[in-house]
């Protein structure tokens, strides 16, 4: 029916019979094109017209053949279990995998591309393509170009815009950003796994109670700990100067975190930003002041918080683990109660 349309307002005009078509143009597209150079204006609506047709037909056909090809994956809540329904639809977009449509909230989306990108092991980076949750299977490039091409307008972390400009080569990506690799592959790996990192990093400061909350202790500390993997693993200076500022701050604002009494565990404490941002701890007569006076509250140098409650003792705390690994006090000297936890 659209060939016919075609003919009828193209091919029997007279102004078309002189065209050789094999002689002068080489493919369809141009002797299209060549033809409607040649038509006149009065005929130009129903060329018009006839693309129009042609096209909203063509789009009925594929769309047919799409609802028998491809089968909409029945998943009615993204990877969050919130429902689809209770999702903005610029917030939603779906993928063709296998002859099968997927619907994906899009920050769930970046979390996948991101958490694949930050794989490590052993503090080895070792990114690996996003693959999808649902099969398993990794992204084709046409699906990631089309993921990309949604997100451009959110915000996202700079290692995906990274991957973008690598034209999705893990190799491109660890050749060219293998330190901004192992930075987010740094934060983004640091979990509750790493209480016993927590514990050594804040021993000379705290006398944590062994049955300390574990997942409160690592909400607190996660920035701290986050730190201490920057510098041991990256060797990042900047980072030991935080970490040593920070624990400072803490300890002279209260060092009786950790404890335990009647009235439940001592888990008073700042953000991590405003103990960075203590001036007096970068002065070490004022430190060493603080520091001596921790206990003593009549004393003007005195800068700490009173105790909740009196603590229970506990022969677990981490203090006594570190005894019982045999020679803790023989490798302790006078600076370790100031910070020194495996840096020097």
């Amino acid at each position: 029916m659209c060939d016919q349309i075609f003919n009828q307002c193209i091919n029997n005009n007279p102004y078309y019979n002189d065209l050789d078509r094999k002689k002068w143009y080489r493919t369809n597209i141009a002797y299209k094109f060549a033809k409607f150079n040649n038509m006149e204006k009065e005929a130009w609506p129903l060329f018009f017209s006839a693309q129009r047709k042609y096209h909203i037909l063509l789009r009925f056909i594929n769309k047919c053949k799409a609802s028998r090809w491809f089968i909409k994956y029945n998943n009615e809540y993204d990877l969050t279990y919130t429902h689809f329904a209770e999702i903005r639809e610029t917030r939603k977009i779906e993928i063709v995998e296998d002859r099968h449509i997927y619907v994906f909230n899009m920050s769930d989306l970046v979390k996948i591309i991101y958490s694949a990108l930050t794989t490590h092991s052993f503090g080895f980076i070792k990114p690996k393509m996003p693959a999808n949750p649902y099969t398993n299977k990794e992204f084709s490039m046409s699906t990631l170009y089309s993921i990309f091409a949604k997100i451009k307008n959110v915000k996202v972390p700079l290692l995906l815009w990274h991957f973008f400009d690598c034209q999705f080569s893990i190799q491109m990506l660890k050749q060219y950003h293998r330190k901004l690799l192992m930075k987010y592959a740094t934060e983004n790996n640091t979990n509750i796994d790493s209480l016993d990192d927590i514990y050594e990093m804040c021993y000379g400061y705290f006398n944590i109670h062994s049955e300390f909350p574990q997942e409160r202790l690592y909400q607190i500390f996660r920035p701290y700990v986050v730190r201490y993997y920057k510098w041991n693993i990256l060797y990042c200076s900047r980072s030991k100067d935080e970490l040593d500022i920070a624990l400072r701050a803490f300890s002279i604002y209260n060092p009786h975190f950790g404890t335990k009494g009647e009235g439940g565990f001592d888990d008073r404490h700042l953000s991590f930003s405003e103990f960075l941002n203590t001036p007096f701890v970068e002065d070490q007569d004022a430190f060493r002041l603080a520091m001596t006076h921790r206990e003593d509250y009549n004393s003007p140098y005195n800068m700490s918080l009173r105790p909740l409650f009196v603590p229970d003792t506990d022969d677990d705390i981490y203090d006594s683990y570190i005894d019982e690994g045999g020679d803790s006090d023989e490798s302790c000297d006078e600076n370790d109660e100031l910070g020194s936890y495996g840096y020097d």
